[in-house]
């Protein structure tokens, strides 16, 4: 049995989803779920190995969940300047 992508792991309930993968689902660039993992402030993960990683989907939906949300940019510009200023 082959280890590679197309051995069925993708339809599997529960299973880890890599970097590039979480990526894809949040809309992100692999590069920026790296930063933000490394720099804090991003979804949680799961230390697989000493150099791996995994996400789980509900850990994904619920970050994204804790972001604002806005109806415009002004809305957000504002947010900004209030978050600024009370820093």
């Amino acid at each position: 049995m082959s280890l590679g992508h197309d051995d069925g792991r993708k339809n599997l309930p529960g299973r880890m989803l890599s970097t590039a993968e979480a990526g894809i689902y949040l809309g992100l660039a692999p590069i920026t779920v790296r930063k933000l993992r490394c720099q804090g402030g991003g979804p949680k993960y799961v230390k697989l190995s000493a150099r791996r990683v995994g996400y789980r989907l509900a850990d994904l939906e619920s970050w994204l969940a804790s972001r604002p949300t806005f109806t415009s940019t002004a809305e957000d510009k504002a947010a900004r300047r209030c978050a600024v200023a009370a820093a």
